[in-house]
């Protein structure tokens, strides 16, 4: 498996903040590929928001072009609509996921509109990515 780099938004994210927003993050690369802790099954960690490159893509045999091909259809695979859960939010309401499995993103918050989150982690998970690059100076 090939190792994937990160750590702001990158070419693959709807939205490209400048290097001001995130002056101080590290580069941080980690595995394509993970296995989930209680089911045993493998796990494509592709997290356009903050996805830049695959990191060696001649490990896996493929040149520069074909890594980007493939991230390519990779996240226009994920965005599919059938893929799409969108929650119309009440009073009240509460949505789990596992973060194992499911790609999420928070929309349709207007500008200037407060929005309230409780985020709750159930005996955390280990990290899976390591620094890799020196931090952006501000």
């Amino acid at each position: 498996y090939v190792d994937l780099e990160g750590y702001r938004p990158g070419p693959y994210s709807p939205t490209r903040p400048s290097d001001l927003d995130y002056p101080n993050f590290p580069e941080v690369a980690y595995p394509a590929v993970v296995t989930h802790p209680v089911t045993g099954r493998k796990v494509l960690e592709i997290c356009e928001q903050f996805l830049e490159r695959i990191v060696a893509p001649h490990k896996a045999g493929l040149s520069n072009a074909e890594a980007v091909e493939l991230l390519q259809r990779l996240v226009a695979h994920t965005r599919q609509s059938q893929f799409h859960y969108f929650h119309r939010w009440r009073p009240g309401d509460m949505v789990l996921w596992d973060n194992w499995r499911v790609m999420h993103c928070a929309t349709g918050t207007r500008p200037g509109v407060a929005r309230v989150i409780h985020r709750t982690t159930i005996k955390g998970d280990a990290v899976q990515g390591r620094v890799q690059g020196r931090v952006v100076d501000a």
